[in-house]
């Protein structure tokens, strides 16, 4: 699952490429930037094994310590996750607001399919 943040930083990092091939060896520069692209990707893989594998467990305090961090890093479906253990209080202290704000930072980054859960989130905060 690669974030959306990801893609459009890779894609980018690729528009910046195309006038550098005048300096030279271009091509052993876009293979390090691919094998760091990987590196990148693989730690986001192990990331959301480990958020599923706790969550499989039900170790949801778990699963709030790993969303928060792809969170943090703009990961916009660890911030959904993230909002719904705190719209459901699983491994954080149920708390609405924050919810709201995890749900709101994953649709400003263009996550539509999350609008809906937000806006549920919203009529939960105000009932």
């Amino acid at each position: 699952m690669k974030s959306a943040k990801t893609i459009k930083e890779y894609e980018e990092v690729k528009q910046l490429l195309i006038p550098i091939r005048s300096f030279g060896d271009v091509e052993a520069l876009i293979e390090k930037c691919n094998e760091a692209i990987s590196d990148i990707e693989s730690q986001h893989e192990t990331i959301i094994k480990t958020i599923n594998e706790a969550i499989n467990k039900r170790d949801y305090a778990k699963a709030a310590e790993w969303y928060q961090k792809a969170a943090e890093q703009g990961d916009a479906d660890a911030q959904n996750g993230l909002g719904v253990l705190y719209k459901k209080g699983r491994g954080v202290k149920r708390d609405y607001a924050k919810a709201l704000e995890w749900y709101r930072k994953s649709v400003l980054q263009g996550e539509k399919k999350h609008s809906l859960i937000w806006v549920e989130c919203i009529t939960l905060e105000k009932a």
